[in-house]
C-alpha cells in the first residue's frame, strides 16, 4: 500500500520534464540490439537522438537468435515487435525517427543479426 507522501512524490517527479534541458555532448554512436517497431522504442530513440548533440549513427539490429532455446519460435509472430525488413519499412523507421528534429544528419543503419 503506497502511503500519501509516495504518492504525492510520485506525482510530482516528471523525468522527461526535469531533464528537458540536458544535452550529452560525447555519445556519437547508438546501438540497439532487439529492435523493433514499437511506439515506446521509436519515442525513446528520438528522445537520444535528440540530447546527444554529437550523435552521427545508430545501429538498429533484430534480435538475436538463440540457439540454446525456442523463445522465438514460443513467442507468437503476431505478438513479436515487427523488425523492418525491406527497405519501404526501414525508410518509415528512418522517418518516423528524424521527424520533427532540427538536424537529420544522423546515419541510420537497419540490419538484421
Amino acid at each position: 500500500m503506497w502511503t500519501e507522501q509516495q504518492v504525492d512524490n510520485a506525482d510530482k517527479t516528471n523525468v522527461l520534464c526535469e531533464a528537458s534541458s540536458f544535452k550529452h555532448y560525447n555519445l556519437n554512436s547508438l546501438g540497439i540490439k532487439g529492435f523493433g517497431m514499437e511506439k515506446k522504442l521509436i519515442n525513446y530513440i528520438k528522445l537520444v537522438i535528440e540530447r546527444a548533440v554529437a550523435l552521427k549513427k545508430i545501429y538498429l539490429y533484430d534480435k538475436e537468435r538463440c540457439q540454446s532455446c525456442d523463445l522465438m519460435k514460443q513467442t507468437p509472430v503476431l505478438l513479436r515487435p515487427s523488425f523492418p525488413i525491406n527497405e519501404e519499412e526501414k525508410n518509415l523507421v528512418r522517418r518516423q525517427l528524424t521527424h520533427g528534429l532540427s538536424s537529420s544528419s544522423i546515419d541510420i543503419i537497419i540490419e538484421p543479426n
